[in-house]
This record gives structure tokens, sequence and C-alpha cells, in this order.
């Protein structure tokens, strides 16, 4: 057995199903929690010959209809082949009575996973390098036919930004904990302004919803980016949308993944968001990104809706990271931070 948080996962039943659904693989298994993350879990499981896996299961304490594992297994067998590199997805199992809730099992891909946007520990003249790629990653996914990859029915498409801001909104409110005033100034100011600035004719792609440098395997041999994970509130939207979130750390307020504000990401040999825009409208060929300022605000919002969230499930012990408080009080900064770039004007007409 293994344990994180009152949870086991008993690899006498595993090993007989990973035998019986993942080519190639031979137990016994041996399981460790692999640490980090404030949702999903993730489960290293190693074969007796050397086979390494990853299984990802739910989270305890998150809604039911959150984080839904079997999408996240769809659209990473929906990816193989394609421009964007995904861990090899093998099975899918929602029988309980193998290690008590559903879970998938993929590829463990070998690399670095760095959550802060600083890149330490890498050679400074090898991070744009990575952030090039990176970028072009996403822009890549935002080009895919999404239709000829069986994803038609993957989401709902247009309407994805009022959606979004409908559903936090409500999830940030079930909690029934004390108001945010920050983020209650933020929710009222995006419903007044959500339709000036998104319309339904917006193109529609197959989103990742957390794009972060954090949420990508660095290939160990060489500056690029081996593998996208973590793809949970991956849907049909608004690409824009997913496009503000790779430039969102130059607009965080400090964060343990990072802090721009204070010392400019330049210092650390990184490109500045104009040049990451650049490049994505390069790959996708594009001349601009309408409404790249409100996405911006919008992601804030949706970083200080999903931190509060965490910061209430670590208050009822039902937290997967370490780190779950700390990102839980970064709901009001994330707030804060928004309200200020809209009265500021910083925002306004650049991101230079």
């Amino acid at each position: 057995m293994i344990g994180g948080r009152g949870t086991g996962i008993p690899t006498e039943r595993l090993a007989p199903w990973l035998e019986q659904h993942v080519p190639g693989f031979r137990g016994p298994a041996t399981a460790c929690v692999v640490n980090g993350g404030n949702s999903n879990p993730v489960v290293r499981v190693d074969s007796a010959d050397g086979r390494v896996l990853a299984l990802r299961s739910r989270a305890a304490g998150v809604d039911p209809r959150a984080h839904p594992i079997d999408r996240e297994y769809r659209v990473l067998r929906a990816l193989a082949g394609s421009p964007v590199p995904v861990p090899a997805a093998y099975a899918y199992c929602d029988d309980p009575t193998v290690i008590g809730q559903a879970f998938y099992v993929m590829d463990f891909v070998a690399g670095r996973i760095i959550d802060d946007a600083r890149l330490p520990g890498i050679p400074r003249e090898q991070r744009p390098v990575i952030y090039e790629d990176y970028v072009r990653t996403f822009a890549r996914l935002h080009s895919l036919d999404w239709r000829a990859r069986g994803l038609a029915d993957y989401g709902k498409g247009a309407g994805y930004v009022r959606r979004q801001l409908r559903v936090l909104t409500q999830g940030y409110r079930a909690w029934n904990e004390p108001p945010l005033p920050e983020l209650e100034w933020l929710i009222d100011w995006l419903e007044r302004h959500v339709d000036r600035h998104v319309v339904d004719d917006h193109p529609v792609a197959l989103v990742h919803g957390d794009v972060r440098i954090g949420n990508c395997v660095i290939d160990p041999a060489s500056p690029r980016i081996a593998a996208v994970l973590d793809w949970e509130v991956s849907t049909l939207g608004d690409p824009i949308a997913d496009a503000a979130l790779l430039v969102l750390p130059w607009y965080l307020p400090p964060t343990p993944c990072g802090d721009f504000m204070t010392t400019p990401p330049g210092a650390f040999g990184i490109p500045p968001a104009r040049q990451l825009i650049d490049w994505y409208c390069d790959e996708r060929g594009l001349d601009a990104l309408p409404e790249l300022d409100f996405m911006i605000v919008f992601q804030l919002f949706r970083y200080s809706a999903a931190n509060y969230g965490i910061g209430a499930r670590a208050r009822r012990g039902q937290h997967v990271s370490d780190l779950a408080e700390i990102w839980g009080a970064l709901a009001g900064p994330n707030a804060a931070r928004a309200r200020t770039l809209i009265e500021s004007g910083e925002l306004c007409g650049g991101l230079s």
C-alpha cells in the first residue's frame, strides 16, 4: 500500500489490472505519491522490470463534476501523434474495486517539471529557447483540427468565457465561507463588461485551461517541451483566453511559482511578454490577439476563484499540495491585482 493524507492504493489489486490493460506491464508493482499540484493527484507506479507509469485519480473533496478523470484520459488519447507532445495514455478504469476510485494510467515522462516561471536550475541561455517552444506548443494546440480528432462533442465552444465566469462564481459562493471583497469587486466588474469584450463569433479551439510552464515536462537532454500535462480543465473554448495564460506570470503578484513584479523577467534571461505573444501569433499566422487585455483580467479572476477553493479545501483537510494554504491565501491578492490593472490603465494597448 502507499498513502498520502489518508489515501492508500492497494498495489496488490492494481498490479493485476495493469498487467491486463497495459501492454508489457509485469507485476509486482511499487508506487509512490508524486508531490505537487492542487487538484488530481499523481502516483508513480514502477514494475518489477523497470517499467514506469503514472496513475492519475481524483482528489478528495472536489465537486464530483470537477476535474473529470475520464475527460482527461480522452483528450490525451485524442492528442496522440499530434504536434502537441503528451504522455501515451493506456487505460481508464471506473471500477471502484481496483483502487477505490476512477483513475487512468499513462507513461511517466522523464524530465524536469519546474513550477517557478523563472526556471531556476536551467542555464540562462536555454530559458528563452524553452519559452519559445512552450509558446509554440500551445499555439499548435489551438490550431489543431479538433473535429478530426474526435473531439467535436468535447465542449460547448462558443460562450466559453461567460460560462467560466458563471460557473466559477457559483463555485466560489458555494463554499459558504465569508465573501472576499476583492473577488466580489472583480466579479461585478467582469459581469458588467464581458459582453463588451467577448462576442460569440470568437474562434473555437481545443483549450488546455491551465497553461503554465509548471504543467509541462522539460526534456532532460535539450531545451524543449517533452510533454504537456494536467488536462483536467481542457475543453472547447476561446484560444485567446488560453493565450493570456502564457503571459499571466508577468501580471501576477508574487507566488510560490515566481515573482516578476519586483524583479523583471529579463533579469532571469526570460523574454518579455510581448515576445511570447509575437511567437504565438507567428505560429498561428495571426496579426494580433484581440481582447488580450480583457482575457488577462479574466484569467486573474479564474486564478483568484481557484485559489479561494484551494484554501477552502485546505481548511477542510482535503488538500493535495503541501503549499495549499499558501495558494489559498493568494485569492485576495490576485483579484486585487486585476483591479489595479484595470484602474491604472496598465493593460491598455500593450504588453511592454
